[in-house]
């Protein structure tokens, strides 16, 4: 458990934009996504005008992973680093894994042993299986943000981390006009890498509490860069879906996701800073890993009203997310606190969604 002087100094605003930027995750998979591609036989018209944009909320957590993992990397090793992260990742997506598997096999088409155990990893892309879960894809991006900072930590260069995300805008400027080889594609994240910097950068204003001008116009690159790929990604789905999406609806919610980060590093929202939002934040992840293909499954077999049966599944996998995370994360994070106790780090190995404040971390 936190100390007191921690627990007071937690970002819970962040725990509540993460609730909510899962749940609209969930919405557009399960009343438009679904629907759309034939994985779910409920339609929700009127709904799926708002809630087709919801991918964006993918977006919003890369650029919360780069503002949290930064700030928790501040005082470990390269191997402190790298065990908290398997420590917080893999007990909830492992248990996801199992869940949904075993939902799956119940319903007849359940994944083969070989598609099981790649999925396992986390790394099932690799060996060429596909997600027993389609929102799996994000995990393997996260994994190769994490090898980088891991790198980072490794080589000293935390201290040097502003100068770094300059280079690396530099080397995504670079691929703009000419082609490089696909790995350095693959290790630097191309095609959301901006979402990352812009969190780390954010990170870096909270911790200075300081908008340099040099920061102002790398946030500004990367969401003009954030913008260009979500109107990009929103007009192919716009021709395999047949739906229109509206470029000013997507301009606005990347304004809005930049701002918010704004409003948390310069000022923090104290009005959203409530400790029952942990509750929230906590069940998030398990929540995103959870609903898609359980819920298509439900649609598939409930003979309910299907606002019923998307209520059903929301607030079921929500629970069961919160069991998830009380019952199974905070046990083996309390576990792994205790057995590295002496690893040379002082940092917890709780959620990173909501980070405590941090030190300076240029120094």
């Amino acid at each position: 458990m936190a100390s007191p002087s921690s627990t007071s100094k937690r970002l819970y605003e962040l725990d509540l934009l993460r609730f909510v930027a899962a749940v609209a995750v969930v919405l557009f998979h399960l009343s438009f996504l679904g629907e759309r591609s034939g994985a779910s036989p409920s339609a929700f018209p009127t709904l799926a005008h708002a809630t087709k944009y919801g991918y964006l909320g993918v977006d919003f957590f890369f650029i919360l992973s780069g503002f949290v993992i930064l700030m928790s990397a501040k005082g470990r090793s390269a191997v402190s680093f790298a065990r908290a992260r398997v420590v917080r990742l893999f007990p909830a997506y492992i248990a996801a894994v199992a869940l949904t598997s075993g939902v799956l096999y119940l319903d007849g088409r359940g994944p083969s042993s070989g598609q099981f155990v790649a999925n396992l990893t986390m790394t099932q892309a690799v060996f060429r299986e596909g997600h027993i879960d389609g929102a799996y894809w994000s995990l393997l991006v996260e994994m190769r943000f994490y090898a980088l900072i891991a790198v980072v930590i490794a080589v000293g260069g935390l201290k040097h981390v502003e100068n770094l995300t300059l280079a690396w805008l530099g080397y995504l400027l670079i691929t703009d006009f000419v082609a490089l080889p696909s790995i350095a594609s693959t290790v630097l994240i191309d095609q959301h890498a901006h979402l990352f910097i812009a969190g780390m950068t954010y990170a870096l204003v909270r911790a200075e509490q300081q908008m340099t001008t040099r920061r102002l116009v790398v946030l500004m690159w990367c969401w003009a860069s954030a913008t260009t790929m979500a109107l990009g990604q929103a007009e192919v789905m716009a021709t395999r879906h047949e739906t229109p999406f509206y470029p000013a609806v997507i301009v606005g919610a990347s304004v809005l996701f930049f701002a918010t980060f704004a409003l948390i590093a310069l000022r923090g929202m104290p009005g959203l800073r409530r400790p029952w939002f942990a509750v929230l934040g906590g069940a998030s992840y398990p929540l995103y890993l959870l609903h898609q293909e359980i819920g298509y499954v439900m649609f598939q077999a409930a003979t309910a009203n299907r606002w019923v049966v998307l209520v059903a599944v929301l607030v079921g996998t929500t629970l069961v997310s919160h069991l998830i995370a009380t019952r199974l994360e905070a046990p083996v994070a309390a576990w792994a606190k205790r057995r590295y106790s002496n690893s040379g780090t002082t940092s917890s190995y709780t959620s990173a969604s909501s980070p405590q404040e941090p030190a300076s971390l240029l120094k």
